[in-house]
């Protein structure tokens, strides 16, 4: 699947991105505390909804207004306290949580990152997002091979890497199982490092098939 992520600070943006992105994208990632939407924006948003979305929460926190709307799937970061997942799988069951790990600086070693997953998974993900920075190639490709073994094992799971050697990740994890692929509308709309458009990225997957 393709994910498009939205991060845009005014109504009137995120509304024509978001309708754009349902066109092109399997689902859409949206960072609604980012653009800091009242109950009417909110109301203007979900109306048009036609696939899934990602409420992307950010510093570890959430709005609990915009989980009462047809949301499909919540980001949180690793850092979320247990009682806020708890809180949501009680009272929002529907709702799928991805658990986040980012690491802006490195990639670090294959147990570390293996022992990482297993707590994520403890702690009530049902979807496993990790993104580190790239550093060499050899980085990415130990991040695709524990995404080929997180795949066997059954783990619905994101494995990424950032920076320009993390591109490869970005381009061929379908192929090794990532759950969805992240990919802008346009490379200036990108929300992190490495990310490729999805003009680009369907590119790929087409010659790939």
């Amino acid at each position: 699947m393709i994910c498009v992520p939205i991060q845009q600070n005014s109504f009137k943006s995120l509304l024509l991105k978001f309708k754009e992105a349902q066109k092109k994208a399997n689902l859409t990632e949206i960072w609604f505390d980012s653009a800091n939407l009242d109950q009417r924006q909110l109301d203007q948003v979900f109306k048009i909804k036609s696939k899934p979305i990602i409420y992307k929460c950010e510093n570890s926190t959430f709005n609990k207004d915009i989980l009462n709307y047809p949301i499909d799937y919540i980001d949180l970061d690793i850092k979320t306290p247990a009682k806020d997942i708890k809180f949501i799988k009680k009272n929002y069951p529907k709702i799928k949580i991805i658990l986040s790990k980012h690491d802006f600086r490195a990639t670090p070693t294959s147990n570390v990152l293996k022992k990482l997953a297993k707590k994520m998974v403890s702690n009530g993900a049902d979807i496993v997002k990790i993104a580190t920075f790239a550093n060499s190639f050899s980085d990415s490709l130990r991040m695709l091979a524990l995404l080929n073994s997180a795949s066997h094992e059954g783990q619905k799971s994101i494995y990424i890497c950032m920076g320009k050697y993390g591109k490869i990740t970005r381009l061929t994890g379908h192929l090794l199982g990532n759950y969805l692929m992240f990919a802008p509308l346009t490379q200036a709309e990108k929300t992190a490092s490495g990310q490729v458009s999805i003009d680009d990225l369907q590119k790929v997957i087409k010659l790939t098939k």
